[in-house]
């Protein structure tokens, strides 16, 4: 009698860019000591630094010239301190699989990760001196200082090729990276024609306060809503592929890095948009 051969159904592949199984497998292994290479092999490390060197130089420099009072000068600087406090506790979160648990992610877009360390800014911006010698600062530095900072989004062009990795999921991809990728494409744009028009070549002007002012809110837009309700849509494995954006290394984005790109947004818009009528009152 002679036996057939049985046709064996072969899975079907996963979409190019999805989480494969093994992905999965080595998110669920036994977690890796918190100082190994796997957890800091991000560029998101040398971003965060740079954030804060910027905002300290910046304090530094017009505390020494006399722009910003000594006794601002103290309470700015204790801004990137509680920072770099709330640093050690997201990584400790992040690293013990806290903030990727099952309970965090269903409290999206409510409990929105990133709003975490502005809020643990609160008690130094609620004094009045540390928000004039934020206003102070800022309309005192350059524009394309704070322009310049904006290109480092366009590193967001990376987990493009996270995904097509299968290490990034698709729906942050379109939603979060792709985004903030094209903000920072425009601030090499505006930096570009901003630094031509302070070095008073012919032809370019400067862009004024109120566009750049507008600009930084797009920035804020372009993550705030954006991404808070990419992260808490989609189906229930979309859901625990969004998982990935919470562990190590990743996580420094959500819970340092795009917090503190939206922080200088917000204070360059406020400052920006309200100078001109704080100058006429």
């Amino acid at each position: 009698m002679e036996l057939r051969a049985r046709k064996v159904a072969q899975p079907a592949a996963p979409p190019a860019g999805a989480l494969t199984p093994k992905s999965e497998a080595h998110a669920s292994a036994k977690r890796a000591p918190l100082f190994s290479y796997a957890n800091w092999a991000s560029f998101l490390l040398p971003i965060y630094t740079l954030q804060l060197y910027f905002f300290v130089s910046l304090v530094l420099e017009h505390g020494s010239d006399g722009t910003i009072r000594e006794d601002h000068t103290h309470l700015l600087l204790m801004l990137p301190a509680l920072t770099i406090i709330w640093a050690v506790i997201a990584i400790l979160l992040a690293h013990t699989g806290v903030l990727s648990a099952d309970v965090v992610m269903r409290a999206f877009p409510g409990f929105w990760v990133p709003l975490l360390p502005m809020l643990s800014m609160l008690p130094v911006l609620a004094v009045p001196q540390a928000r004039e010698g934020l206003k102070r600062m800022v309309i005192h530095t350059y524009p394309e200082r704070f322009i310049a900072l904006q290109c480092g989004r366009m590193l967001a062009l990376r987990l493009h090729v996270e995904y097509l990795h299968g290490r990034f999921p698709r729906r942050l991809m379109l939603w979060l990276a792709t985004p903030n990728a094209f903000f920072g494409m425009s601030a090499c744009g505006l930096y570009y024609l901003q630094s031509k028009a302070s070095r008073d070549v012919a032809g370019f002007e400067d862009i004024s306060l109120k566009v750049l002012g507008v600009w930084n809110v797009v920035g804020v837009l372009a993550i705030v809503p954006v991404a808070s309700l990419a992260i808490s849509s989609g189906r229930q494995e979309d859901r625990q592929a969004h998982k990935v954006l919470f562990r190590l290394p990743l996580a420094l984005g959500p819970t340092l890095v795009l917090p503190l790109f939206i922080a200088y947004n917000a204070l360059v818009a406020w400052v920006y948009l309200t100078w001109e009528y704080e100058e006429s009152r």
